[in-house]
């Protein structure tokens, strides 16, 4: 039995097998009844959530000028909001973006303000790649340490290198068969990433549907796939 509370209300389902998608942190805090093992809870509660604590800014623009200019649109920056800049255009459009991760952490942000960071950052573009940068189109920012079902409390330490993710959790007779976790933490391939996320999902499906699912070959992912949004 499932209980669920959402916008309309709470709302209970009987299923035979409940697969959860959120972070193992979160997923860590929902009510489980018999509870669940003491060893699982503090895995999921020890696993990071990748990218959980970070932010990403977008800026778009009619025309791809950094091109223009013999530039790939990559900048690594100790100064400025964005730690870490790309050219996340898609392949085939008529607007191009230059997106950047946050090289501050979820508080220094938090005191900046959004108006502030989108400012700065499209200042820091227009410093690497020249005055154009200054007339986005459009920009967009997103502050996932902001999103509570996404982060969690732990999630605000900004991490410091890729974790080495993917678990089998030992679950009790209660549970056995009748729960699993398929975030993207739980991967072995790719785990914290959405590669790793279409990986649990698709070994999750071939597991109870018997069936011969695809699963995704690393060589069937594009290089910058996390960065680029045709693929997302």
């Amino acid at each position: 039995m499932v209980d669920i509370n959402g916008p309309s209300g709470k709302t209970r389902l009987q299923v035979k097998q409940v697969a959860l998608a959120i972070p193992p942190r979160l997923a860590a805090e929902l009510i489980f009844t018999p509870e669940l093992p003491a060893a699982v809870t503090r895995t999921l509660t020890a696993t990071p959530t990748w990218m959980a604590g970070h932010a990403k800014f977008f800026a778009v623009y009619s025309e791809p000028f950094w091109r223009q200019q013999g530039l790939c649109g990559t900048a690594f920056s100790q100064p400025g909001p964005l730690g870490e800049i790309h050219d996340a255009s898609p392949i085939n459009a008529n607007t191009f973006s230059l997106f950047g991760f946050s090289g501050l952490d979820p508080e220094s942000r938090k005191r900046l303000g959004r108006d502030e960071f989108v400012k700065q950052a499209t200042a820091q573009l227009a410093a690497l790649f020249g005055n154009q940068a200054n007339n986005p189109t459009a920009v967009y920012f997103q502050d996932w340490s902001s999103e509570s079902l996404t982060a969690g409390a732990d999630d605000h330490r900004p991490l410091s290198c890729h974790p080495q993710y993917g678990f089998n959790l030992q679950l009790d007779s209660g549970w056995d068969g009748k729960l699993e976790f398929i975030s993207t933490e739980s991967s072995f391939s790719n785990g914290g990433l959405i590669e790793g996320a279409l990986q649990a999902g698709l070994e999750f499906a071939r597991r109870i549907t018997g069936l011969d699912v695809p699963l995704i070959d690393d060589n069937d992912i594009p290089p910058n796939a996390s960065m680029d949004r045709d693929w997302l």
